[in-house]
């Protein structure tokens, strides 16, 4: 199981990062909320797993898993952020094309 574990948790965390700086540099929302959910589901419990169901571990790599999932921790509680403000931004600008009567502007 630790070489399936540690499989998929390197293949998830490539398309994670690139979702993620994908939708952070172009402002999408779709790819920032794949980089949420990738980051919830599954390298979240992956890195719980590598923590604490992990056997024959040295106290090193203890120590570097704790450090990552504490880093995973934080970027899934800022990308819910930016994801929340992006969303925003972007209803913001989609009403902006509109008049006060719900009419289409036309440029």
């Amino acid at each position: 199981i630790h070489i399936a574990a540690l499989s998929i948790f390197s293949l998830v965390e490539v398309i994670r990062l690139y979702f993620g700086h994908t939708g952070n540099l172009n402002e999408k929302v779709p790819s920032l909320d794949g980089f949420f959910l990738l980051s919830v589901f599954p390298q979240f419990p992956l890195m719980l797993y590598f923590v604490y169901l992990q056997f024959d571990v040295t106290a090193l790599d203890r120590a570097l898993t704790i450090v990552q999932l504490t880093f995973l921790c934080i970027e899934i509680v800022f990308g819910f952020i930016a994801t929340k403000r992006l969303i925003g931004i972007q209803t913001s600008k989609f009403y902006l094309h509109f008049d006060s009567e719900g009419r289409l502007h036309s440029e």
